[in-house]
């Protein structure tokens, strides 16, 4: 388990895949957002590795009917990393799925997010709007929530009240009110 999080920390995924097949386990990173097969185990393993992830996240390891939501830190090479992992239950065993967020927050400069000179001009336009919506939308590892924290930052001054609203808050900013999003608790 360690060395699969190592490797897909080391290849850039944001994603790691756990899958119960019929005859193996299929493990697979997300990078440039796109699935891409990794390496297959045995079924024999399935189970000590799944326990294993769920400790290290604080989950309940007899727990298999529901899903469950945990988290852990972890660094590699001087960096520091959030990983969020889901478990959900399915035929022929658990699904795990580890998002892995860079806590490194100079990654959300909008100039290192946005590089083309004209888009980051236009974003910036955008930025400096007082009112209107903006809906950044793309698939998983596109990018979205970089871009939307990198103009968080610039928004982000001791004169402005910032209050968003995520499902998940993924990486805490300071100086802004961060609501995690709960529907079932009615918020």
């Amino acid at each position: 388990a360690n060395q699969i999080i190592l490797k897909a920390i080391s290849l850039r995924a944001s994603d790691i895949h756990i899958e119960p097949q019929d005859s193996e386990v299929r493990v697979r990173y997300r990078i440039d957002g796109i699935l891409r097969p990794t390496v297959n185990m045995p079924l024999s393993v399935q189970q000590e590795m799944i326990s294993h992830i769920k400790i290290m996240a604080d989950m309940d390891i007899s727990e298999r009917r529901v899903p469950q939501d945990g988290h852990m830190p972890t660094s590699r090479s001087g960096k520091n990393f959030d990983l969020r992992i889901s478990s959900l239950p399915a035929i022929g065993g658990e699904k795990i799925v580890i998002r892995i967020l860079d806590k490194d927050v100079d990654k959300w400069s909008i100039d290192e997010v946005v590089t083309s000179t004209e888009d980051n001009q236009k974003f910036r336009s955008l930025i400096d709007n007082p009112y209107g919506m903006l809906l950044l939308t793309g698939p998983t590892g596109s990018g979205k929530t970089t871009t939307l924290y990198s103009m968080l930052q610039l928004l982000n001054t001791p004169e402005k009240n910032i209050v968003t609203v995520e499902d998940p808050v993924e990486y805490r900013l300071p100086g802004i009110t961060q609501v995690q999003a709960r529907p079932v608790a009615g918020r």
